[in-house]
């Protein structure tokens, strides 16, 4: 893994991900804006993403197969699905399927780079558990 923190955002329409995208740039993070999930899943073993952001309508139809992608072992991501309003409802039923979290604009820059920068942690920490239990089984 690079420590450049890399994302894609799976989207349909360009709002409010054009928003988005400028405050992950910002905190540094580098986006590829893709508009399928065989578009990301074929780029996934070349980025190794972090994070993905989803819109929801995107997630209503792929969401088995994201949270399938997120927890393979040779992947490791989180999966940040983005609506068009806030809705408690759709959170619950976002993480109850597997994402990491569900937000919705306005974006607040500092409220983004918590996000952002806990669930990279959570992967980098997966990541490297994975890595240590691979080299262990291989020791062993």
């Amino acid at each position: 893994m690079t420590d450049q923190l890399c994302a894609f955002l799976i989207y349909e329409h360009t709002e409010p991900f054009k928003e988005l995208e400028g405050i992950l740039k910002n905190l540094s993070v580098e986006t590829w804006s893709i508009n399928t999930c065989d578009s990301a899943e074929r780029l996934f073993a070349q980025h190794e993403p972090s994070l993905v952001f989803v819109e929801i309508s995107v997630w209503e139809r792929e969401s088995e197969r994201l949270a399938e992608l997120a927890k393979k072992a040779t992947l490791v991501l989180n999966v940040i699905v983005v609506g068009a309003l806030t809705d408690i409802n759709l959170y619950v039923s976002s993480i109850k399927r597997g994402a990491f979290s569900f937000i919705a604009p306005p974006f607040a820059h500092d409220g983004l780079n918590i996000l952002v920068h806990s669930a990279a942690m959570d992967v980098r920490e997966r990541r490297d558990f994975m890595r240590q239990a691979t080299v262990t089984s291989m020791q062993a």
